[in-house]
């Protein structure tokens, strides 16, 4: 299903949401069961612990990639996007320039950013990764990607971070 309304992207987004949270009711469930023995408990808990991170993982790819689907389907011009969604436009034309040491591959990055502002803006679908692992700093580079103002979670991501370093 295309996201072309925010009433669509909030639905999507709820209905995901919503069984993600019934999935973890029944684990928080099971997990408060007094009919287990304590090895059974304790395995319990940490496949809760297991499922509660798979889950945060994937609700934060498929709400970036929701909310990046959304801005694509807008059909706004590159001029009308924020700066963090040019940049994720943008993303490959740099790249190929970058991987080579040619500085003749920048010219149609110049030109583009030249003439080529008034035309409607392709980002790529898909883009945000997780790589599988949800650290702080790729939760960061998310938020940033998004526009969305990454300190509201930073004392979290010490929290993490430290947690990580105890391990």
């Amino acid at each position: 299903m295309s996201i072309r309304t925010a009433e669509q992207l909030s639905d999507r987004l709820s209905s995901d949401l919503a069984w993600r949270k019934k999935e973890l009711s029944e684990i928080k469930s099971s997990i408060e069961a007094r009919n287990v023995s304590d090895q059974r408990h304790k395995l319990l808990v940490r496949s809760g612990v297991c499922i509660l991170y798979a889950h945060w993982e994937g609700f934060v790819k498929l709400a970036a990639n929701s909310y990046v689907e959304y801005v694509r389907l807008k059909k706004l011009t590159y001029r009308e996007l924020a700066t963090n969604f040019l940049a994720l436009a943008m993303k490959e034309r740099l790249k190929e320039a970058k991987d080579t040491n040619k500085p003749s591959l920048y010219i149609p990055v110049c030109d583009f950013f030249i003439s080529e502002l008034d035309r409607r803006c392709i980002l790529p679908k898909d883009p945000i990764s997780t790589a599988s692992n949800l650290s702080s700093e790729i939760f960061k580079e998310i938020t940033d990607i998004l526009g969305i103002d990454f300190s509201v979670y930073s004392t979290k991501s010490v929290l993490t971070h430290m947690e990580h370093q105890c391990q």
